[in-house]
């Protein structure tokens, strides 16, 4: 999330080894195939409250949310190989990189002490024979004229796949980096002949349905290139919404637009205040166009990941640690997933270790993303991570893509696969906005997947979400003020009071023995007020949990603009106590380390590769590792077991990128 009104702007070959020349050489390039619409219904259910994985209520009819499919079966891990593009002669930064779609050449955001603001360049996928797209062209006809002081640039570029145009932002930035706001324009690059080749170029505007107050955030285009998703924060909450792509002479328009949120009656009970209470925000069309993934809460401050399928509603969970996880994307066969998260760095805990209900969640969930995603602290929040497209199952959440940056770098959203799935493009950033093309401030990293084999994307239509609530009908949680009571679905209740809007206003909620399962009850008061969302809010909470599970959580936090946080908070959850906010300083991922376990029989030696990754007690199988014994060399299986001559005595080495490498001695 960039958190909304924030000041941060996130800015958002090849080491193949003994694999590749094993395996394969790969082609980066692929042409996207379309297939008509397929059926397919995700399976769905209604999960509880007070557990770390539960899930929120069913949304709006059909749709209904789902838990973490229990069939899913955790991937192998897998090598990564991670190399750094080389920046551009001038360059002093390059950040939030996107595929075009012939997988042969990338578009970036860049800075240059030549330029006035941020640009818009193409390159080749090695970084190499950079092109600007933007320079020259006047943002202000778009975002209009502005205050002095103001910056305004390009920013966040996502090619269509006809490889002639290019959705980008205009962000105008008021004042320092620790300004309260930001604004948030849209526009279409179109190039001819190609983005690649872009002769003669067009900047139009893209306008978005609104009314009164609002910022419009994140926007996605589908992969077939005529749909367009985005977030928009108003008075009454957060909208998640999509439309088809209107071409004008001098603009873009949507039409037929829906908003996606879950959309339950609210009724007396739990359900649909749970579901259509808390912060949501658009992230990524899944690879084939027909689903949605988006970011949201089924317990307070816990935000996940989920994927709603656009064809009937059905919502299913993608993640339940309790960390922050959102960026994601899906790989062009649908089979894995990267997603960004702050599993390994311990940064939500005290917020978010004791369920409860995201009743009035959604303020607080803003201003805590402020503190995360401040100059300071945005190095310690989101890191990449590979896994299966079944998403967190048990205690597996795949494994880090780049663990261990060099010393002040970090990984940034958003990332993207290759459109082939054999890459993964992101970008590193030092936190600072003083670059030198010697020493840049931020640059393209590419993440290579030796094991797997290119294959082509079936890019299918994307299905208009009929059976969601039109724009124009829709109402928000937060457009309701008042006292509300609201009854446990086994037991006790809550009493939830709303005032004023998301932009100034007041809730709190309080809890008599409530509870969703039956078998733990909460009890207590939370409270978040604030005076002006661009000035600052203060978060009050003494809560009490009882049952199977027990804990507390006392805060007293004032949170102001630029993310400045102060007061205490201790939280307690079944003996676990952490205390105080996050600190600003946080130690790398480590790297996973190899195991081999070896042994023999006649003259066959098999070897089980293994490795264990951050916050992950079972010791996963690693395919695609390279043995070698006395010069004979095979890879991992995908069961992490690899077989070769050998004897009692000899040496194993075993080695895969992005691990430590293991040695062993094969058993007499």
């Amino acid at each position: 999330m960039s958190t909304m009104w924030s000041a941060t702007t996130e800015r958002t070959p090849l080491q193949h080894g003994a694999i590749e020349r094993m395996r394969r050489g790969a082609k980066a390039g692929v042409r996207r195939v379309r297939i008509p619409a397929a059926a397919g219904i995700l399976a769905a259910s209604t999960a509880m409250l007070a557990s770390p994985a539960s899930a929120a209520a069913p949304s709006s009819a059909p749709s209904s949310l789902s838990g973490i499919p229990s069939s899913a079966t955790p991937m192998p891990l897998e090598p990564i190989a991670i190399s750094r593009l080389p920046l551009a002669p001038g360059f002093s930064a390059e950040f939030q990189p996107d595929w075009l779609p012939d997988g042969r050449h990338i578009v970036m955001a860049f800075d240059s002490p030549d330029q006035p603001h941020a640009q818009l360049a193409v390159a080749t996928a090695k970084g190499t024979h950079v092109s600007c797209l933007t320079c020259g062209l006047d943002a202000t006809a778009i975002a209009g004229p502005q205050p002095p002081g103001t910056s305004i640039g390009f920013g966040k570029p996502f090619a269509f796949e006809d490889g002639k145009r290019i959705l980008t932002t205009i962000e105008a930035q008021q004042g320092s980096p620790d300004s309260a706001s930001q604004n948030f324009q849209y526009a279409i690059l179109q190039c001819a002949p190609s983005v690649v080749d872009c002769k003669q170029r067009s900047l139009l505007k893209l306008d978005l349905p609104a009314t009164g107050a609002v910022q419009n955030r994140e926007a996605r285009v589908s992969p077939d290139g005529r749909w367009l998703a985005w977030t928009q924060l108003r008075s009454d909450g957060t909208i998640m919404a999509l439309g088809r792509l209107v071409r004008h002479r001098s603009d873009y328009t949507l039409t037929g637009v829906r908003v996606i949120n879950a959309d339950l009656p609210l009724g007396s009970t739990s359900p649909g205040w749970i579901a259509d209470s808390p912060y949501g925000e658009i992230k990524r069309f899944s690879a084939n166009g027909q689903s949605l993934f988006y970011a949201t809460m089924a317990d307070a401050e816990n935000f996940d990941v989920w994927r709603l399928d656009l064809r009937n509603g059905k919502r299913t969970r993608i993640t339940s640690e309790k960390a922050w996880d959102e960026d994601v994307s899906d790989s062009p066969n649908g089979g894995s997933l990267m997603l960004f998260t702050s599993r390994g760095f311990d940064r939500m805990t005290v917020f978010d270790q004791l369920p409860r209900p995201p009743f009035i969640d959604l303020v607080l969930f803003t201003w805590i993303g402020r503190f995360q995603l401040n100059t300071t602290n945005r190095h310690c929040l989101l890191e990449p991570w590979l896994l299966g497209a079944g998403g967190q199952v048990g205690t597996y959440f795949g494994q880090p893509v780049n663990p261990d940056p060099p010393p002040g770098w970090d990984t940034r959203t958003a990332g993207e696969w290759s459109p082939n799935g054999t890459q993964l493009l992101t970008w590193e950033d030092r936190g600072n906005t003083d670059g030198t093309p010697a020493h840049p401030a931020a640059r393209i990293v590419v993440a290579s997947l030796a094991a797997r084999h290119p294959h082509v994307p079936l890019v299918q239509r994307t299905p208009a979400p009929t059976w969601a609530p039109t724009f124009s009908t829709f109402h928000g949680y937060f457009s309701r003020t008042g006292t509300f009571v609201v009854h446990g679905q086994r037991s006790g209740s809550a009493t939830i009071t709303m005032s004023g809007d998301v932009f100034s206003g007041a809730w709190s909620v309080s809890y008599d023995h409530y509870s969703d399962n039956g078998m733990t009850y909460l009890n207590g008061t939370e409270r978040v007020s604030e005076p002006s969302i661009l000035e600052q809010a203060q978060w009050q909470a003494n809560l009490q949990l009882t049952g199977l599970h027990s804990g507390s959580l006392v805060a007293d936090l004032t949170i102001k603009k630029g993310g400045i946080i102060s007061g205490p908070v201790t939280s307690t959850y079944d003996g676990t106590t952490t205390s105080g906010v996050p600190s600003s300083t946080c130690a790398p991922l480590a790297t996973p380390q190899l195991l081999a376990h070896s042994s023999v029989r006649s003259d066959q030696v098999t070897v089980r590769v293994t490795a264990a990754v951050v916050q992950d007690p079972v010791a996963r199988p690693v395919r695609d590792a390279t043995v070698r014994i006395d010069g004979r060399t095979a890879l991992t299986g995908p069961t992490g077991i690899a077989r070769l001559r050998g004897a009692p005595g000899d040496h194993v080495q075993v080695s895969a990128s992005g691990f430590l490498p293991a040695r062993a001695t094969v058993p007499g």
